[in-house]
């Protein structure tokens, strides 16, 4: 009896070493996965740092480089863009409220229609009674 107590009291105390050895290795492997994360997120970073400087260092000399002649020109196409944009909203709202406006006349033609077929019917309906 004796012997087999210090059996499992033996193999409590090895499980509970390899249960530790385990939690420890688990929670190495989870430290080592977060550094991993953060170098790679701080990389990651500095790459986008770097190709934000050379964008706008690029920007900057595009736009240097550009001298009033094409700034007008840019600008008097961005505003025609704009206007025939403006034309096309108008022409299309202009659209919208006619189908809009002879939805409305088609509707009070089917009121009237409707109102028409009632009074025809009462009128029938009182000669055929009387």
């Amino acid at each position: 009896m004796r012997t087999q107590e210090d059996n499992v009291k033996r193999v409590r105390i090895t499980m509970q070493e390899k249960v530790t050895q385990l939690e420890s290795q688990i929670q190495n492997k989870l430290t080592l996965a977060q550094t991993r994360r953060k170098n790679l997120e701080q990389e990651q970073l500095e790459k986008l740092r770097e190709h934000n400087v050379v964008k706008l260092a690029e920007v900057r000399h595009i736009i240097e480089g550009m001298d009033s002649f094409k700034t007008e020109k840019t600008t008097k196409e961005l505003q025609e863009r704009l206007e025939i944009a403006e034309l096309n909203r108008e022409k299309e709202l202009q659209k919208k409220l006619e189908k809009i406006q002879e939805k409305e006349r088609r509707a009070e033609m089917v009121r009237q229609n409707k109102e028409r077929l009632a009074t025809q019917n009462e009128e029938q309906q009182t000669a055929s009674s009387g």
